[in-house]
């Protein structure tokens, strides 16, 4: 009596597609966003380099904007990506929390952890290859989700004419 189709190879297709172009688009970004304050500096100082904390700060935010930013464009040009959008938070994060478990379990010392959130140095890679796109991946479920309610579509398909008048 009832019955329901879902064509999983397309749902699965989406979701990895999703999966891998979230993050290399979020890197891309924020690669280019953070060029403006590197430019910055480099004009000021020829020996003035930006602080790991307030380069982490950046990148963190950046990437948490540009996954969300992402997630509104791609729901208004594929509006079918949005079921599959709100997962792909779930494989990242469980990768960094197995990350994270493994080198507190290998080494003991809290102290460790501090390279996922504070990078610096040669531990940097973790951050910026694990941590940093998953920000952007949580980013673009929430937005994903964020884009299907009532008050966001109202507020994109509000045009600047019709808000003067």
């Amino acid at each position: 009596m009832f019955t329901t189709e879902v064509n999983d190879s397309r749902s699965l297709a989406a979701w990895s597609t999703q999966q891998v172009a979230i993050p290399i688009l979020s890197w891309i970004l924020t690669y280019i966003a953070m060029l403006v304050p590197e430019t910055i500096l480099a004009r000021r100082a020829t020996n003035l380099v930006m602080d790991a904390g307030i380069e982490a700060f950046l990148t963190t935010i950046l990437f948490w904007s540009s996954g969300f930013i992402l997630a509104i464009l791609i729901r208004q040009i594929f509006p079918s990506a949005a079921p599959t959008g709100k997962w792909i938070w779930v494989l990242p994060t469980l990768l960094v929390v197995y990350l994270i478990a493994w080198d507190f379990a290998k080494v003991g010392n809290p102290i460790v952890l501090i390279e996922y959130f504070y990078p610096k140095g040669e531990q940097a890679w973790i951050a910026y290859l694990a941590v940093f796109p998953t920000y952007a991946c949580i980013a673009y479920s929430l937005g994903m989700s964020a884009a299907s309610s009532k008050i966001v579509k109202r507020f994109i398909r509000t045009s600047p004419t019709s808000l003067q008048a």
